[in-house]
C-alpha cells in the first residue's frame, strides 16, 4: 500500500495558477480570492453569539437548555465546515450565485441583508442551510442546471427553510420525539414521526418558496424541470456518447466483444417511491403541490416570465466552470469513472484543453494503478448498475485485464508528451512504465514491432516448444501468442499497442531505462564500480540523530477532541478547543527538542492568514484525504 500511495502523489497535485481568468485550455480548478469573509476568522464561540439572541427568542419560551445545545452544536460545526477548504470564496461561480439570490429576495430587504450564498466543491447534488443564513449550493447541483430560473427556484426554496426558522424548530422537535415528550409520549414510531415533520417542513419551503419566486419574473415551467434533475441527479450532466476511439491508434484497437452495442436508458429515481421513512416527500408529490398553486395563473402573465434575468451567458459561464471543476472534485473523491467521462464530455466543446486531457490521464492512471493492485472493483462501478452512454465506457473498463488498462493508460499518457513539458504527465507516464514491467512486461521486446497480419492470428494455443536459442523477437512474440500465456488477453491485440512507438528512440529509451530499474530493484547489483547507498542505508543513517529519518515535517491541520463518555452531551466543544492548541504548541516544541524544522498548518487559526494560505490549506487537506 505505500507504493500505491506514493505513486497516487500525482493524482492530487493541483495547478499553481492562482488568477481566476478563465481559460479553459488550461484550467486552473476554482479557488478563493480577494479578501477572506469574517466567518473564516471567527471562533465557535463568535458564531455562538452572532445567533444567540435570534435563537434563544425562537420556538417558545421551553426547551432553553435544547435551544443552548443546538446553538453549541451548529456553531461549531458551521465553523468546521467555513474552514473545510470545500466553501468558496469570492470566486466567479459564487458571485453570480450571489446575484441570482440577490434577484429573488429583492423584494425582501431583511433577508437579503440576513442571508449570504456561498459556492461547495463537491460532487453531490445537493443545497443547503443554516440557521445564520448561510446558503450553500454545490458544484455538482450547479454542473446540472439548464437555466438561471432553475437555480432562482432552488434559492427560494432554501430561503424559505432559513426565513421558516425550520434548522432550529427541526432539531427542537426532533429532541421532543426523541425523548417522548409532549404530543410524542405514546409515540411507537419515533423515526415515521421525525420522517412526517421534515416532510411537512419540506413542502412549506416548497409552497412558500414558490410564493417569493412568483414575486420575481422568473419563467414557472423551469421548477417542474428542476424536479426532473432532482429526479436524474445519479446521471452525469451530459451524455455525450462514448467512443472507444479516444483510446485507440492505428495499431491499438479494443475487439469488438470490447464495445457494448446498447446502453440501459436512463430510469432516474421513482416519483413515486415510497417516502414513509424519507426527510422530503416523493417528486410526484412535490410536483403536485407546485401546480395546484400554479394552476390558477393566467397563460398570459405565465408566457411572459423569463429564463434569465441576471445573465444568460454569466450562467452558462458559471456552469461551465462548476463543470470543469467537477472533474478535479471526482479525481479527489476517486470517483475516476465519472472524472474521465465528464472530462470526455467537456472535451467535445474543447478538444485542445491539456486540463481535461490531464483528468483523462489521472483517471485512467488511478483506475490501471488500483486495478494493478487488484482493488478496482472498490472504484470503476460495475457498468451493470450505470445508465446511459457512459455504461459503454464502465464495459470497457470491466472487459480490460490489469494489464491491458496499463498498456492502455501508457499508450495515452504518452500521446501527451506532445504537449508542453508537464511534472505531472512525466511523473505519471514513468510510473506507467514502471507498473508495465514490474507487473507485466519484463520488455518491450514482448511487444510486436511490426503491425497486426492476418497470418498472425493464432487459432491453436497449444504449447510450442523454442528450440532456437537466439530466435528474433518477433518469432519469441509469435511463440507468447502460440502459447497464450496471459487467459485475460486471449485476443493478444494489446501486443501490438506499442508499434509505431517501438520505432520512436525516447519511447524505446525509456523502456529501457525503467527495464533497468526495475531488475536494479528486484536485486541486480549491475555496475559493480558504482558504488551507491540504498535508500534504506540513507534512513538508518539518519536514525541516529531523527527519530523518523527526517530532518523537516509539514504537519497539516491538527486535531483534537475532548470527549466525557460519562455526560450525556459526550462532545466537549469549548474545552477541546483550549485543548487544541496545547495539542499544537505540544507538538512545535517536540520537533525543537527533536532538531526538527516544522511548519504547522493549522485551519483553526486563520483570523489574520491570507486567501493564498486558505487555498494552500484547501489543497493540502484534499491530498491527504
Amino acid at each position: 500500500m505505500r507504493t500505491l500511495f506514493i505513486s497516487l502523489l500525482a493524482l492530487f497535485i493541483c495547478f499553481n495558477a492562482h488568477g481566476q481568468g478563465v481559460n479553459f485550455d488550461n484550467f486552473s480548478p476554482l479557488q478563493s480570492s480577494g479578501q477572506l469573509p469574517p466567518q473564516v476568522g471567527m471562533t465557535g464561540k463568535d458564531f455562538i453569539e452572532l445567533s444567540k439572541e435570534n435563537v434563544m427568542s425562537s420556538g417558545g419560551k421551553s426547551n432553553r437548555r435544547t435551544k443552548k445545545r443546538f446553538l453549541l452544536v451548529s456553531s461549531y460545526a458551521i465553523k468546521e465546515f467555513f474552514i473545510s477548504g470545500q466553501v468558496l470564496f469570492n470566486d466567479p461561480v459564487t458571485e453570480y450565485v450571489e446575484k441570482v439570490r440577490k434577484q429573488v429576495t429583492a423584494n425582501d430587504n431583511a433577508l437579503q441583508e440576513q442571508t449570504h450564498v456561498y459556492v461547495v466543491k463537491s460532487s453531490v447534488v445537493n443545497a443547503f442551510t443554516t440557521n445564520q443564513g448561510y446558503i450553500f449550493i454545490t458544484t455538482g447541483l450547479l454542473s446540472k442546471l439548464e437555466n438561471e430560473a432553475q437555480l432562482a427556484f432552488i434559492l427560494c426554496h432554501e430561503l424559505i427553510h432559513y426565513k421558516n426558522k425550520h434548522i432550529l424548530l427541526g432539531y427542537l422537535e426532533n429532541k421532543k420525539i426523541q425523548e417522548r415528550e409532549g404530543g410524542y409520549r405514546k409515540a411507537t414510531d419515533i423515526d415515521l414521526a421525525k420522517s412526517n415533520f421534515s416532510k411537512d417542513n419540506e413542502s412549506e419551503a416548497d409552497v412558500d418558496g414558490l410564493a417569493m419566486f412568483l414575486t420575481t419574473n422568473y419563467d414557472i415551467a423551469a421548477i417542474n424541470t428542476t424536479f426532473d434533475i432532482l429526479k436524474f441527479s445519479e446521471q452525469p450532466f451530459d451524455d455525450a456518447d462514448f467512443s472507444s476511439s479516444i483510446l485507440e491508434t492505428q495499431y491499438l484497437v479494443f475487439p469488438e466483444k470490447y464495445k457494448l452495442d446498447e446502453v440501459d436508458e436512463p430510469q432516474g429515481e421513482d416519483e413515486e417511491e415510497e417516502d414513509k421513512y424519507s426527510t422530503h416527500p416523493n417528486l410526484k408529490k412535490r410536483r403536485l403541490d407546485i401546480n395546484d398553486n400554479t394552476s390558477s395563473l393566467s397563460s398570459e402573465v405565465v408566457g411572459k416570465r423569463k429564463l434569465f434575468l441576471v445573465s444568460e451567458e454569466g450562467f452558462l459561464n458559471a456552469r461551465k466552470l462548476a463543470r470543469f471543476d467537477l472533474c478535479h472534485t471526482n479525481l479527489i473523491e476517486r470517483d475516476y469513472d465519472r472524472a474521465f467521462y465528464n472530462a470526455y464530455c467537456l472535451l467535445k466543446a474543447d478538444p485542445n484543453s491539456i486540463y481535461l486531457k490531464k483528468i483523462i490521464l489521472k483517471s485512467l492512471y488511478g483506475l490501471a494503478k488500483f486495478k494493478n493492485a487488484k482493488q478496482a472493483n472498490e472504484l470503476a462501478r460495475p457498468y451493470e448498475k450505470i445508465e446511459g452512454p457512459q455504461q459503454r465506457f464502465n464495459y470497457l473498463l470491466d472487459k480490460m485485464g490489469d494489464n491491458e488498462l496499463n498498456v492502455v493508460a501508457l499508450r495515452y499518457a504518452w500521446s501527451l508528451k506532445a504537449l508542453p513539458y508537464d511534472v505531472e504527465i512525466d511523473a505519471i507516464t514513468n510510473d506507467l512504465f514502471l507498473e508495465l514491467v514490474k507487473r507485466h512486461y519484463s520488455s518491450k521486446d514482448e511487444f510486436s514491432a511490426e503491425p497486426y497480419k492476418p497470418e498472425d492470428e493464432i487459432k491453436d494455443t497449444t504449447t510450442v516448444a523454442i528450440e532456437a536459442p537466439k530466435e528474433s523477437a518477433k518469432s519469441r512474440l509469435i511463440h507468447k501468442i502460440k502459447r497464450n500465456e496471459n487467459p485475460e488477453n486471449k485476443d493478444n491485440y494489446i501486443l501490438y499497442a506499442f508499434v509505431d512507438l517501438l520505432k520512436d528512440t525516447a519511447f524505446t529509451n525509456t523502456f529501457r531505462r525503467i527495464e533497468k530499474k526495475s531488475r536494479k530493484n528486484e536485486g541486480d547489483k549491475g555496475d559493480e564500480n558504482v558504488s551507491t547507498k540504498s535508500n534504506e542505508d540513507m534512513y538508518n543513517d539518519k536514525l541516529d540523530t531523527y527519530a523518523l529519518g527526517v530532518d523537516r515535517m509539514l504537519v497539516v491541520n491538527p486535531f483534537y477532541l475532548r470527549v466525557d463518555e460519562r455526560k450525556k452531551e459526550q462532545v466537549l466543544f469549548h474545552s477541546s478547543i483550549s485543548a487544541q492548541k496545547r495539542f499544537t504548541n505540544t507538538i512545535t516544541k517536540l520537533a525543537k527538542r527533536a532538531d526538527i524544522s516544522i511548519e504547522v498548518i493549522d485551519k483553526q487559526s486563520f483570523a489574520d492568514s491570507s486567501t493564498q494560505a486558505y487555498n494552500d490549506m484547501a489543497v493540502l487537506v484534499n491530498w491527504m484525504d
